[in-house]
């Protein structure tokens, strides 16, 4: 069954892709200052950002959400952030994720090529124009030849995983609310396939769009089926102490990062969603997120 995870950071419109152009943004900042007056805790592990795969013992620290400043946005926090989850995800599905995709981050600047690391692992980039829509890919044991790239392009990026074609999104805003061109958008992304039948398996990342079951009704128009289902409700901040169920943009109400699966041919077996500030140093608006299903008549 693959793990498969995303995670946006907050970049900016920049066509230089590096630290600056992801750090201390201004919904970050809107993040953090609703994020502390909430007054939650977050559980805080052991991370090794340069041994991102591997499983680190030791039990949580509750821990308050600190008032961010500029100098705290280092190249090390944002690798520290992808770490905890990793951490997180590690105890919640008893495993890493096979593949996590970042959103928001170019990783082939210059600033980034110390980000994470581990044994056999590769991390990809998809630079695109703009530094908001570029992504990033963290991947395990890519000589197994079970996960690889299909394509991309603005706002998407497509992965074979264990053979499921996931489709990782950051929805353009120009027309993230608009029916129709969503429908050719996800259109087009199954007609560039070139593998699996030509199904989209899993749409995970940022929509853009505020209807949390948007995207899965975008879905079944486009491919005249009933079977999409959006995970997301389903899951909890498992960074968070109490644990929270709210929404994932900068205010908290708001469901805009996603996971939507195929539920005619994929079983759901566990979602968990981590927080935008799991080190207590925010660093996006955004919450990421993982998903791990299975094929039907595997069990």
């Amino acid at each position: 069954m693959p793990i498969i995870a995303y995670q946006s950071f907050n970049a900016n419109t920049s066509s230089t892709h590096g630290l600056n152009s992801l750090s201390f943004q201004r919904f970050t900042k809107s993040t953090n200052k609703v994020s502390r007056k909430r007054g939650n805790y977050v559980l805080e592990y052991p991370t090794d950002p340069n041994h991102l795969n591997e499983p680190i013992e030791g039990p949580a620290n509750k821990r308050r959400i600190a008032e961010i400043d500029e100098d705290q946005h280092t190249v090390g926090i944002f690798g520290s952030h992808i770490s905890q989850a990793w951490q997180h995800f590690q105890r919640q599905f008893l495993g890493m994720p096979d593949l996590m995709v970042i959103g928001e981050m170019d990783s082939s600047h210059e600033d980034f090529k110390s980000f994470v690391g581990g044994s056999n692992m590769t991390v990809e980039s998809f630079s695109n124009k703009k530094a908001c829509q570029s992504f990033s890919a963290i991947c395990q044991n890519p000589q197994s030849g079970q996960v690889y790239k299909i394509t991309s392009g603005i706002g998407y990026v497509v992965y074979s995983v264990y053979g499921l074609n996931v489709v990782f999104v950051h929805v353009p805003n120009e027309f993230a609310t608009k029916r129709g061109q969503m429908e050719n958008f996800y259109s087009k992304i199954a007609q560039d396939l070139n593998s699996g039948g030509k199904v989209i398996h899993v749409v995970l990342g940022d929509t853009n769009q505020r209807q949390t079951d948007f995207t899965a009704a975008v879905l079944d128009r486009a491919f005249g089926v009933t079977c999409y289902e959006t995970a997301s409700p389903k899951a909890s901040l498992v960074d968070t102490w109490p644990p929270l169920t709210v929404g994932t943009n900068s205010n908290g109400t708001l469901m805009y990062d996603v996971a939507v699966y195929r539920s005619d041919v994929l079983d759901l077996k566990h979602i968990a969603y981590i927080s935008q500030s799991p080190t207590t140093i925010t660093v996006t608006d955004h919450c990421g997120l993982a998903i791990q299903v299975e094929q039907k008549g595997t069990n």
